[in-house]
């Protein structure tokens, strides 16, 4: 996360914003009020300080050899600079509610990926073993990477899972960009949360959601297989 450019802009942004504001407040206090002007110009210089510093941060832990340029850092640096100026300045009608907002977003997104697993670089997304089999049933152990073992099972021959990946987008700076899975059943449900991220990858940018069907055969009992994910993201690979 650290390594996300955006994660250095955003606080960058928010102490420019606390800088301008400052600067604002000056402005527009009484020349009656003694010392608030010296009292205001340390805070400008302050908070414009420790927003270069989060710049200047930027250059420590962020790869710029293998960064490309994108005018949306620009973007997302004004949209929050022109934001929490007017949060700052109007605290009760935009600052209130926008760090509420903030928070709730965070909060849900990071609750939202704590059971969702980044895919390692090898591609293999899960490990099984077929416990039992019958005429009528067959049970399955799916290790993942986070909640291991999952315990499956379908009728027939046969059990079906959802797989589905969800990749992010470096605009949202509190989650490491990465490409993440998770298994479901297959007859697993929505519910209102992922709904909304439904929603979110439909409509935005900075989520993109696919999903795939995986197969569980009858196979040798207790022998350990491979799911592997294709490098090029397509297909779902079942190897010993």
């Amino acid at each position: 996360m650290i390594s996300n450019l955006y994660f250095w802009i955003f606080p960058a942004a928010v102490f420019t914003a606390a800088a301008f504001s400052n600067f604002s407040f000056m402005i527009l206090r009484k020349k009656s009020e003694k010392n608030f002007g010296s009292i205001s110009v340390v805070w400008i210089f302050l908070n414009l300080s420790i927003a270069f510093i989060f710049f200047i941060g930027s250059v420590f832990f962020v790869n710029w050899k293998d960064l490309t340029w994108d005018w949306s850092y620009i973007s997302f640096f004004l949209v929050f600079l022109i934001a929490f100026y007017f949060g700052f300045i109007f605290k009760l009608i935009v600052g209130i509610p926008l760090l509420f907002s903030l928070t709730v977003i965070i909060m849900f997104f990071t609750m939202y990926f704590s059971d969702w697993n980044p895919v390692p670089t090898n591609g293999e997304v899960a490990q099984y073993r077929i416990l039992s089999t019958s005429d009528r049933l067959i049970k399955a152990e799916l290790y993942g990477i986070k909640k291991e073992p999952l315990f499956v099972e379908g009728s027939g021959n046969s059990i079906n899972l959802k797989f589905s990946t969800l990749k992010t987008n470096s605009v949202l700076f509190f989650i490491k960009p990465d490409l993440y899975y998770k298994w479901f059943q297959a007859s697993y449900k929505t519910d209102f949360f992922e709904n909304i991220v439904n929603f979110l990858t439909e409509k935005t940018f900075f989520l993109s959601k696919e999903n795939y069907s995986v197969v569980i055969n009858k196979n040798t009992i207790l022998y350990l297989y491979r799911i592997i994910f294709s490098p090029d993201n397509k297909k779902i690979i079942i190897e010993k």
